[in-house]
């Protein structure tokens, strides 16, 4: 392409940019989109959220090249000046490495974290262990509702039929996620990391799960939906030495801590405060590995880390 093309290539985008969000380390970019937006978090070194960052405050790399980022929208539903929008979020109770005594401990969690939202949200309750077609986003009445309805069982083996059933379900929620028209999306998911947060799978040749692994990850970036797993009991599950979970490669945060009120708070401001960034990808690829940083010292961006293939 000339220099005039790029150069009007460029100025399309950036009419375009007016509706465009931007944000966050690392996500996959779809051929014939025109232009990429990706939701982030900023926060300092003590992990609150940082306000008023400007364009040139962030650097967008693709495939580790410098691409020009071509706005930065700030989103902000708890500080001016407001904007009012609608969020999506799915809450899973994890009914399957809960046992059965569980089962009130649980659903007042569910409860607790629910009085956090607000009359704009739109909330799903469903079980791993769910029905096809389950989820139905809905009034928090609703919500309520499902939670009343649920029932820890525990006793499930988690061999590779589980880690698969809990992939599609990730991955379900996501493509629903996509027919909606609200911006901000989270999947929130409480109960045992081992399984909630799986790690990318070594073996990508035998098995289902791979596949799965692949469409949930590609599935919640596409909707640029987070996923943020609880463990309620304090105790941090297994994961593989340098090994990242699927809560941090689409961007959310896996927590295990008996201060569930703290989480709630980061979550819920996660949801109500990001940036979105950005920009026209540099190549038509089908997948790009994307990473976002914060030139001002003392911030981090935390977002979505993916491989795409």
């Amino acid at each position: 392409m000339s220099a005039i093309g790029k150069l009007k290539a460029v100025v399309m985008a950036a009419a375009i940019a007016v509706a465009l969000r931007v944000a966050g380390p690392t996500a996959p970019v779809f051929a014939g989109a025109g232009f990429v937006e990706v939701d982030a978090v900023a926060i300092d070194r003590e992990g609150r959220h940082v306000y008023d960052l400007a364009p040139d405050d962030f650097e967008l790399k693709e495939d580790s090249h410098v691409a020009p980022i071509l706005a930065v929208d700030e989103v902000s539903t708890n500080r001016a000046p407001y904007v009012d929008e609608d969020r999506l979020m799915a809450l899973v109770l994890d009914d399957v490495g809960v046992g059965q005594a569980g089962t009130a401990g649980m659903q007042g969690i569910a409860r607790a974290f629910l009085a956090g939202s607000r009359e704009r949200d739109s909330v799903a309750v469903l079980h791993v262990s769910r029905h096809e077609n389950e989820l139905m986003f809905g009034h928090l009445s609703d919500a309520l509702i499902h939670i009343r309805n649920y029932s820890a069982r525990g006793g499930v083996v988690f061999d590779e039929d589980t880690f698969v059933n809990w992939l599609k379900t990730v991955a379900d929620i996501s493509r629903q996620f996509g027919d909606a028209t609200a911006r901000r999306k989270a999947i929130v998911a409480i109960g045992t990391p081992a399984l909630l947060d799986p790690v990318e799978p070594a073996d990508q040749s035998r098995g289902g799960l791979w596949p799965r692994w692949l469409e949930a990850i590609t599935n919640t970036a596409r909707v640029n939906a987070a996923l943020y797993v609880i463990d309620p009991s304090g105790f941090a599950g297994s994961m593989q030495p340098g090994r990242r979970g699927l809560a941090e490669q689409t961007g959310g945060l896996r927590f295990s801590t008996l201060n569930l009120r703290g989480v709630f708070e980061q979550i819920w401001e996660d949801v109500h405060h990001y940036y979105v960034v950005s920009y026209v990808p540099l190549t038509p690829k089908r997948f790009h590995r994307i990473s976002v940083s914060a030139k001002k010292r003392g911030v981090r961006v935390r977002a979505r880390q993916i491989r795409g293939e």
